[in-house]
């Protein structure tokens, strides 16, 4: 027997966010210009959620519109006053579901931002998205380290991605100057303009004093961002420099003090580090394995892994930082950059589990990322990445299937190339202070239509279920974030989507 009923009302609309009303440029809501989020939702027909923040003549500012719902589809308007028509950006991105714009401020005042699903009869169920408002960091002083272990391998992967890193920074406006790169490979040209780019050898010697002394005698101090960046094999509390042995790794221990040290004699508040290693998650967390760490006050630092899991080789470089350095040389913050990192090497299915920690407490959790989300820096000729919009395959027969990619880019989509990971695919052991070399099918595509690449694979021939992971390369060299597809035997599932 019921004995009583409780009724209770809201005047809020299925769906809506809490900042409604804000359906017009009059009700827009205030935004704070430090890169924090904030969640919307478009919950009615042709729904417009407006925000406003106040700039200062000169400054250049990035807005970024992510979408988290899979109907949430982001378009972005920029105002100067309410009644009149939208300001052009200096650059914007509207490519994929995500939408981001750059502008710089001609005078001091409040300007006006407008947010939109691209179909306005797209509304309700899943388009939560998240808006959010920053300024580019200043030119940063940034040390590179690409290292090398006893048997040398994976060099060329290595020093893949240091170049890659090298050239993302040079394209964000540092100049030459402000980047100490130390490689095996001295005599190299990493960004192919005529000039060698590799400072030095990776010792552990020349890595303290890149770290600890060249940034104070380059002028860093207060406000100026510091960005270190090392990608090596590694293990539990140490990095490979010239090595995995003795005086020639980097214990995690060492680096804390280096960086302790460089922010005592300089003031530096900005620091930025990444790992691309082995076991580098072990450089944030604390455990009976790995007693020390790196994470700190104003520190972000992000690992490629965590600190019991290996790091893997792409084809040419690494599932995360090809991803993590794509989006960052593409406006996007050092948040949205590790989550595009994140979402790579989720696309192989290995055991592979970037973390951040940005709030000093030596843990990667849901309480970081609102100070990653606030650091970044600002190109205004990097171009759009472009987006895998489907990839399917068709009848399996006789173990052979047509593979087929549609792609989009704002220039024009140049290579598509699909890894193949069969059911029967295993990560090999290694021993520690090594990555295990994955030993990838690869099937690259032809073009056959405007966006649209297919080639026919033949190794559909054992049990179970098959992993394909979709690439495109656009003719500026950008890659893509991947797309999954589960194929078992003649039956295709469902591709398993991430978001772009």
């Amino acid at each position: 027997m019921v004995n009583s009923l409780r009724i209770e009302y809201s005047s809020q609309p299925p769906h809506a966010d809490a900042y409604e009303p804000d359906d017009t440029c009059a009700q827009a809501r205030p935004i704070a210009v430090n890169g924090a989020p904030q969640a919307h939702t478009f919950h009615q027909y042709a729904d417009a959620d407006w925000i406003w923040f106040e700039a200062v003549a000169g400054r250049n500012y990035v807005v970024q519109a992510t979408a988290i719902g899979s109907n949430a589809d982001l378009n972005l308007e920029l105002y100067d006053q309410c009644g009149q028509p939208p300001v052009p950006p200096d650059d914007e991105d509207t490519l994929g579901n995500d939408a981001r714009l750059v502008f710089t401020a001609p005078v001091d005042g409040v300007y006006y931002i407008k947010a939109t699903n691209s179909d306005p009869f797209v509304y309700g169920a899943q388009t939560e998205y998240q808006l959010s408002v920053r300024v580019p960091q200043a030119s940063p002083l940034v040390v590179l380290v690409a290292g090398q272990n006893e048997s040398g391998s994976l060099d060329a992967n290595i020093q893949f991605m240091g170049d890659q890193a090298y050239r993302t920074f040079r394209r964000l406006g540092v100049p030459r100057e402000n980047i100490r790169y130390l490689s095996v490979g001295v005599n190299r040209d990493a960004d192919q303009d005529g000039y060698l780019d590799v400072d030095a050898a990776p010792t552990w010697a020349n890595v303290r004093y890149a770290i600890q002394d060249w940034p104070r005698e380059r002028g860093l101090g207060l406000g100026v961002p510091f960005y270190l960046y090392m990608v090596d094999h590694g293990g539990t509390d140490y990095y490979c420099a010239l090595g995995c042995w003795g005086n020639k790794r980097v214990t995690a221990a060492e680096l804390n003090l280096w960086l302790s040290n460089l922010e005592a004699t300089t003031g530096a508040d900005e620091v930025n580090v990444i790992i691309e290693a082995c076991r580098s998650g072990s450089f944030i967390d604390v455990t009976l394995y790995g007693p020390a760490h790196i994470s700190g006050h104003n520190r972000v630092v992000i690992a490629s892994t965590g600190s019991h899991n290996d790091a893997y080789p792409s084809e040419y470089g690494g599932y995360f930082s090809d991803a993590f350095f794509m989006a960052l040389g593409n406006n996007a913050d050092l948040w949205t950059a590790y989550e595009a990192g994140r979402t790579a090497t989720q696309a192989t299915g290995k055991p592979q589990t970037p973390w951040l920690d940005d709030n000093g407490d030596a843990v990667a959790d849901w309480r970081d990322g609102a100070l990653a989300r606030s650091r970044g820096l600002l190109t205004l000729s990097g171009g759009s990445l472009p987006i895998v919009q489907s990839l399917s395959v068709g009848e399996v027969a006789n173990g052979t299937a047509t593979l087929r990619v549609q792609a989009v880019d704002d220039v024009a989509v140049v290579t598509a190339r699909v890894e193949v990971f069969p059911p029967g695919f295993t990560v090999p052991e290694v021993p520690e202070g090594e990555a295990p070399v994955l030993d990838i099918e690869r099937v690259t595509l032809t073009a056959t239509g405007a966006g649209v690449f297919e080639g026919v694979y033949t190794g559909f021939t054992e049990p179970g279920v098959y992993r394909l992971v979709a690439y495109v390369w656009d003719n500026d060299g950008n890659l893509s974030l991947p797309r999954v597809t589960l194929v078992g035997g003649s039956r295709i599932y469902l591709p398993l989507v991430l978001r772009q």
